[in-house]
């Protein structure tokens, strides 16, 4: 009886809906993540990879303060 209850008062509450709207925002950030990394050229990712070996070969002393 109890159940039944809580049931017609939480169906009427508007802060349902803000679960809903947290999981669809979570859902649009994952989806453009995931195709832009899927989208974006290898040699993009190839570039960032090998920029702290540039600073080395430019002679520039990398300071670990």
């Amino acid at each position: 009886m109890l159940s039944f209850m809580a049931m017609d008062y939480f169906r009427q509450s508007p802060m349902l809906a803000m679960p809903i709207l947290a999981l669809a925002i979570f859902m649009l950030v994952f989806l453009v993540v995931t195709v832009r990394a899927l989208v974006t050229k290898s040699a993009r990712f190839d570039a960032v990879a090998r920029l702290p070996l540039e600073q080395e070969a430019r002679g520039r002393e990398v300071r670990h303060d």
